[in-house]
């Protein structure tokens, strides 16, 4: 019988995150205990981009937060799609902010699958 081991990445988002490189690489730590333990897919904390905001620049202002962490999103989803290649696992991003255009305005998406 087949079968898919899935892990969970169970996080308490509250501590503060210097910055999104330090968050992307306890990230990819994650990825590597989820290999080591044979897993095949990562899911994330829903909404696991929280944590962002312990490091959104001070002055930024409450109008400016979804676009700046569309900005972070693109950075994110494109190491976390290098991070799935690179060891074989699928990751369920949980919410990761990111924009689109479509032909008749503007699209917020969120929980990308890769």
């Amino acid at each position: 019988m087949e079968f898919v081991l899935i892990d969970f990445w169970a996080a308490n988002l509250e501590p503060v995150v210097p910055d999104l490189q330090v968050w992307l690489a306890a990230l990819e730590m994650r990825v590597a205990q989820t290999v080591a333990r044979g897993g095949h897919i990562l899911v994330l904390p829903e909404f696991a981009c929280a944590q962002w905001l312990s490091f959104a620049p001070a002055d930024m202002a409450e109008a400016d937060t979804l676009e700046w962490l569309f900005e972070c999103g693109e950075v994110a989803l494109n190491a976390i799609a290098a991070m799935s290649a690179k060891h074989g696992v699928s990751i369920l991003a949980g919410t990761i902010p990111f924009l689109t255009e479509p032909e008749c305005g503007t699209i917020v998406g969120f929980d990308l699958y890769l």
